[in-house]
């Protein structure tokens, strides 16, 4: 594991995958500015990506994803849907580069697309609920308005935009795995233009999502779309790379993403420009392959069939997807399941989705919740003022990190009182490590419809 990627296909994906990675360690600087281990990681990992991206190796490419896999496990349960997709990837890069050596990516490359069918499937599906499809508390308005004020264009409020919002990002979400099944070049594309869309409005940093999903799109693609790349932005890359070019415009962006992050400047402002120039360049190139190549399907050449043979520690990584996917429907977690933005509801058997009538209710978590009444705790306040109930062992969590919080509390039918030092027995301990970091339960929103949960809350 130390020799540069040989000539292969799908080699193009090492240097996307850095990409990739640059984008959301950028996007999500967090425990960097915190100087925390998880952030000295991010660091390692922000020059790995680099490397990738100046000069694919399969060396960083294996140390930069089996780093993902440990900050990942280290910051949960504070996940993204995106997130969860870099860690299935990366798992999947380093099994292949395990058990396949240099023929990697002939492993790797249907496994890939696999995952990301799955997982998308899931996002899609996880849409289908009546909280979703209310023009009133839908997460999709609440989304296109961020972008439409680049525009000054309000879309909440506005009755007919929000249901082109809503019922937009349902089609296109729907249409997007099976188009990429059925018909791969069409589906790239529409799903490049899709992500570049929503990724416009810098702010939510979006376009660490959808710079996570463009490689995976583009595997389903021939091979030799990289030389569509390369005939249209060919001497620019050549440009780029002379001497020592690539390392000394690595650095100077590096350090200005560095400045940005200890200044009071946004972040984005060094990543989104460049970003947009990425994104709308790999649309480029994958509308103009699908132009030149009309018969082209994502096959590859020889006997490989698009989503086989699997691997069988790779199809693991695939079950892994479909299991965490289907954990909201299970009641085994309502964190990182595949369903951010998407006002599912699946607690106490019950759900708001249009198409599972119940869940399978595997955890008594949600069966009773916790309602703050009062407290001068701004943690618990944020819960109180947005009229949510939290899980148990969330508030335990929290409590063990924060024990001189006074509130009152509803545990249930029965009034509790929380004083510095003074825990009530119904809140005393706390999960274990596994259900800490892997089993979520996020706060619930009892109205219905369900309103959408833009912002991640102090007890997640």
């Amino acid at each position: 594991m130390t020799t540069t990627v040989t000539r292969t296909e799908y080699q193009w994906f090492v240097r996307l995958w850095g990409a990739a990675e640059l984008f959301h360690v950028v996007g999500n600087p967090t425990e960097i500015l915190r100087g925390s281990p998880v952030g000295v990681l991010q660091l390692i990992m922000l020059l790995l990506a680099m490397s990738l991206v100046w000069k694919p190796h399969r060396t960083g490419l294996f140390a930069l994803a089996s780093l993902q896999l440990v900050v990942t496990v280290a910051k949960a349960p504070f996940l993204g849907n995106h997130e969860v997709i870099l860690w299935l990837i990366s798992l999947c890069i380093v099994v292949s580069i395990l058990v396949k050596g240099d023929d990697w990516l002939r492993a790797f490359v249907p496994a890939a697309r696999v995952v990301l069918v799955v997982a998308y499937s899931f996002i899609a599906f996880s849409k289908l609920n009546t909280g979703f499809l209310d023009v009133s508390t839908s997460c999709a308005p609440i989304l296109a308005g961020e972008i439409g004020s680049l525009a000054g264009l309000a879309v909440v409020g506005n009755t007919p935009l929000s249901y082109v919002a809503i019922y937009g990002t349902v089609l296109a979400e729907l249409a997007i795995p099976v188009l990429l099944i059925t018909r791969a070049r069409y589906g790239v594309v529409f799903a490049l233009g899709f992500h570049f869309l929503l990724a416009l409005e810098p702010r939510g940093h979006i376009y660490d999502f959808s710079s996570t999903l463009l490689p995976l799109f583009l595997l389903f693609l021939p091979d030799d779309v990289g030389q569509e790349a390369e005939r249209r932005f060919g001497r620019i890359g050549k440009a780029l790379s002379r001497d020592n070019r690539p390392l000394l415009l690595g650095l100077l962006l590096l350090a200005i993403q560095l400045l940005l992050l200890i200044s009071n400047l946004p972040n984005w402002l060094a990543a989104y420009p460049i970003w947009l120039a990425y994104g709308a360049g790999a649309f480029v190139v994958a509308y103009g392959y699908a132009r030149s190549n009309p018969r082209a399907n994502g096959v590859a050449s020889g006997s490989e069939r698009r989503f086989g043979p699997l691997h069988p520690a790779l199809a693991v990584v695939v079950l892994l997807t479909a299991l965490n996917g289907l954990t909201p429907y299970l009641e085994l977690k309502t964190g990182f399941g595949f369903n951010m933005y998407s006002n599912l509801l699946t607690a106490r058997g019950e759900t708001n989705h249009l198409l599972v009538p119940s869940t399978l209710h595997l955890s008594d978590t949600q069966d009773v919740m916790v309602r703050v009444v009062e407290t001068d705790d701004p943690g618990l306040a944020y819960y109180l003022e947005e009229d949510l109930v939290i899980p148990i062992p969330s508030l335990q969590n929290y409590l063990a990190a924060n024990p001189d919080v006074s509130a009152s509390l509803l545990i249930g039918s029965e009034t509790v009182r929380l004083a510095p030092g003074d825990i009530p027995p119904v809140l005393e301990g706390r999960p274990g490590w596994f259900a800490s970091k892997f089993l979520l339960f996020r706060a619930l929103d009892e109205s219905e419809p369900k309103r959408c949960l833009r912002l991640w809350g102090p007890l997640y």
